[in-house]
Parts: C-alpha cells; sequence; structure tokens
C-alpha cells in the first residue's frame, strides 16, 4: 500500500471541497442514520468520479466551513476513541475502522467499487480518507439498508454532485439503454442532457429578461428563432453522442 498522502490535509489546493472532494469531522457508521449518510455519501463521489474519469476523495477529520482552511482539521475522535476504549493499539484500531467500513461499502453499494482506505496522524491529531478510483462500468447505486426496523434506504437509489449540490437522480439518466446516449465517461466528463436543457432554459430567459427591458425590443419573429435555436443546439449535441465525443465537451 503507498504511503498516506499528507498534502490532502496540508495543501490547500487539496483539502479545499469541490466536486471532487467531501470533507466530514468524522463517520458515525454505528448508527443508521451515520451509515446511511456514509452509504450516500460514497454512492455521490463514486459516481461524480465515474462521469470525470478522475478520483474521488472523503477526507475524514476535516471540518466543511466556510473558511476552509488548515484550521478545520479536528480529527475522527469518536471514530478513534471508539477503538482505544476497547483496548486496542494506534495499528489494529486503524484496521478495524478501515475493515468495518469497507464491509459497509461490500454490502451496501453495487456494483463492487475499487477504493482505498487510510489513516494517519496530521500534527497530533487523527485524520483519513477514501479514495474512490474512477470506474467507467454501469452507475453506482444503493442496496436497501434495513436497520431497526426502519427503511433507511432503497434498492437501486442513485446519487451524484452537480455543483455544491448533491442530488438523487434516476438511474437512467446515468446509464441509459439507447447506446447513442452512453458516454465514455474516462474520455469525456459527462453532463446530463437534462442539464444542458435546464442550461438552455436559464440561457433563453436571460435573453428574453434582457429583451423585455430593452427600449427597442426585437420582432416578433427573433423570439421563434430563439425558440428553436436551443432545439437545434440539444439535437446537434445529440448527433455527437453516438461518437462518443460531444462538440460541447471535447478534451483536448
Amino acid at each position: 500500500m503507498d504511503e498516506f498522502n499528507h498534502e490532502l490535509f496540508t495543501s490547500p489546493t487539496n483539502y479545499e471541497e469541490g466536486i471532487l472532494r467531501e470533507r466530514k469531522s468524522e463517520v458515525r457508521y454505528w448508527t443508521s442514520q451515520g451509515k446511511a449518510e456514509f452509504i450516500r455519501n460514497f454512492i455521490i463521489l463514486a459516481n461524480t468520479a465515474r462521469m470525470l474519469g478522475k478520483p474521488a476523495y472523503l477526507l475524514l477529520g476535516i471540518r466543511d466551513s466556510l473558511d476552509e482552511s488548515a484550521q478545520d482539521i479536528c480529527a475522527i475522535d469518536e471514530m478513534y476513541e471508539r477503538q482505544l476504549q476497547r483496548g486496542r493499539n494506534r495499528t489494529i484500531a486503524f484496521e478495524v475502522i478501515r475493515r468495518e467500513l469497507s464491509q459497509i461499502v461490500r454490502r451496501y453499494v453495487e456494483p463492487r467499487p475499487i477504493f482505498e482506505i487510510r489513516f494517519d496522524q496530521v500534527g497530533k491529531k487523527v485524520v483519513g480518507y477514501i479514495m474512490i478510483q474512477p470506474l467507467t462500468g454501469r452507475p453506482f447505486r444503493a442496496r436497501e439498508f434495513r436497520e431497526g426496523g426502519n427503511t433507511h434506504l432503497y434498492k437501486g437509489q442513485c446519487w451524484i454532485r452537480s455543483g455544491e449540490s448533491k442530488d438523487e437522480i434516476s438511474l437512467q439518466q446515468l446509464d441509459p439503454e439507447d447506446n447513442r446516449l452512453c458516454y465514455c465517461y474516462a474520455e469525456v466528463p459527462c453532463v446530463l442532457p437534462s442539464a444542458w436543457e435546464r442550461y438552455f432554459a436559464a440561457v433563453q430567459e436571460r435573453i428574453l429578461l434582457t429583451w423585455r427591458n430593452t427600449m427597442s425590443p426585437p420582432p416578433e419573429e427573433a423570439y421563434q428563432e430563439l425558440h428553436d435555436l436551443s432545439r437545434v443546439l440539444l439535437r446537434g449535441l445529440k448527433r455527437q453522442i453516438p461518437t462518443r465525443h460531444s462538440f460541447f465537451l471535447r478534451r483536448y
């Protein structure tokens, strides 16, 4: 196993939360709510890594704050102390936490992801991270999670990160049966068709607002041309999809 990547907690460009980074002070996976949240966050990051073709990281022991500074490192105190209270030393404590988190992922996330869980100290604080590798197969989704007489997650639930939000999304959108909509995720960052539709609608609305507020609005036919333009652009996008390269998204 490679060495612990301390730069994830010491370099601002690495510990800043982003689309491929999630910061958590700790994961209370021994509770039903904490376990469900962990599974959800794991699936979000795994699907985002799949779409962007880059590893994603769940950083443990660092607060999610507006400042996003090194002062946010708080350690995984409760996760770690629970093991020490059972008479385990540091090495065994790390191994037990790693094993318990891995068991949760393998039981409640499908298909099976490739990931690594690592722990170490930054200064005097115990921290850790989960690195999730990008896979280009089927999207990741939850298996049913029932505990304490309640259903916390349903079979097939699927999430992804979109900007700063975490959205539940249908499996069909991430893995459409129509081959024309199957993106090559490792080569091209995927933008869902529904996201393009929302984008064009927002652009159209801004143009219309500008026209309404101008002293000399354009003729009526200009409004119809604007409406038709977004439809033409979407058709053009879909024509490019069978080649597995969107002309909006091509990576050079």
